[in-house]
C-alpha cells in the first residue's frame, strides 16, 4: 500500500460502543495507516483516555512516555498507555511506516498487559504477517461504515482478533520453526495409534535431550500428556455422537485396556466416560 488512510469514529458512535453490551469491553475509536510518515510528530500534553497501539512495519521512529525515550525499529509494536502524556515521531532519515489504532473498554487494560507482558512500555519484536495486515484492513472496511451499528460491532470483534494476533501468530511461527508443529500434526492424524516418545523426537528434528523441554515450553504440556489429551477429546465426540461401547471407543483411540482408558479419561475430564455419556 502506498497511500495513507485513517478514520476517527464520531463521538456519538464512540459513546454508543462504550455502552453497548457486545462492545463495551473492547472497542475502537480511531485507526489508520501511514507509509513513510515524514511528518507524523505527535505530542499529547493532556492525558488521552484511549490506549494507542502503533505497529511499525518499516523504517524507524521513537516515542517518549513517563520521561523515558524508546527507539522503534521495523517489525516492532508498542502501546502508549491511557491517561498518560506521551509523544512519538518518525526518524527523519528513515521514516517509519505504521499501522495505528486507538482503543478502550473495560478489558482494554487487561489486553495491554497480555500483549506487553513484562516489557511495560518498551517496543515488542514481532514477525511481519500478511494475515495481521488483512485483519487490520477488515476492521477498517467495517469501521468506515460509521452509521451502521452492525458494521461497528463487527469491527470491534475483529479488533480483539487483531490485537491477540501479536501473540497468537508469533506462537504459530515458534511452533513451526521449532518442529513442534509437525509433531502435533502427526498426533492429530494418528489418534488410533500408540507412539513412543522417540517417534515424536524423530519427526521434530530435535535432539532427544532437547525435544521434551521445547515441547513443554511451547505447548505447556509434556508430549505424551498432550497426545492423550487429544485422544480423550476424540473419545468425547465418540461418546456423544455414537453408540459404541466404552471398550470399543478405547480400542478406536489406541488403548488396549479399557480400564486404563477410563482412568485417563476421568483424570482428564474429571468424570468417568459412562457418566459423561449419560450427561450428554
Amino acid at each position: 500500500m502506498d497511500e495513507s488512510f485513517s478514520i476517527i469514529l464520531p463521538q456519538a458512535q464512540q459513546q454508543m460502543l462504550a455502552l453497548h453490551p457486545v462492545c463495551q469491553s473492547l472497542y475502537l475509536t480511531e485507526m489508520g495507516y501511514r507509509p513513510r510518515a515524514f511528518s507524523e510528530d505527535r505530542e499529547r500534553q493532556k492525558d488521552t483516555q484511549q490506549y494507542i497501539l502503533i505497529y511499525c512495519t518499516a523504517g524507524e521512529g521513537q516515542f517518549r512516555v513517563l520521561n523515558q525515550t524508546y527507539q522503534v525499529l521495523a517489525n516492532q509494536f508498542f502501546i502508549l498507555p491511557a491517561y498518560c502524556v506521551h509523544s512519538y515521531a518518525p526518524n527523519p532519515d528513515n521514516p517509519w511506516t505504521i499501522y495505528w489504532l486507538h482503543f478502550f473498554g473495560t478489558n482494554a487494560r487487561a489486553m495491554v498487559t497480555f500483549l506487553q507482558g513484562e516489557n511495560l512500555y518498551a517496543p515488542v519484536d514481532v514477525k511481519f504477517s500478511e494475515d495481521r495486515i488483512k485483519l487490520f484492513q477488515e476492521i477498517f472496511s467495517h469501521a468506515e461504515q460509521t452509521q451502521d451499528i452492525y458494521h461497528l460491532i463487527h469491527a470491534c470483534n475483529y479488533l480483539s482478533h487483531f490485537l491477540t494476533s501479536f501473540k497468537s501468530l508469533e506462537k504459530e511461527n515458534t511452533l513451526r520453526s521449532s518442529g513442534i508443529e509437525n509433531v502435533i500434526k502427526l498426533m492429530k492424524e494418528n489418534l488410533d495409534r500408540t507412539f513412543m516418545l522417540n517417534d515424536f523426537v524423530e519427526v521434530s528434528g530435535l535432539s532427544a535431550s532437547h525435544f521434551s523441554a521445547v515441547f513443554k515450553a511451547e505447548v505447556k504440556q509434556a508430549p505424551m500428556s498432550y497426545f492423550n489429551f487429544l485422544k480423550i477429546q476424540h473419545a468425547c465426540q465418540l461418546l456423544k455422537n455414537t453408540n459404541y461401547s466404552v471398550k470399543k471407543i478405547a480400542t478406536m483411540i489406541g488403548f488396549d485396556d479399557a480400564y486404563h482408558f477410563a482412568r485417563i479419561f476421568e483424570k482428564t475430564m474429571s468424570i468417568a466416560p459412562g457418566r459423561f455419556r449419560k450427561r450428554r
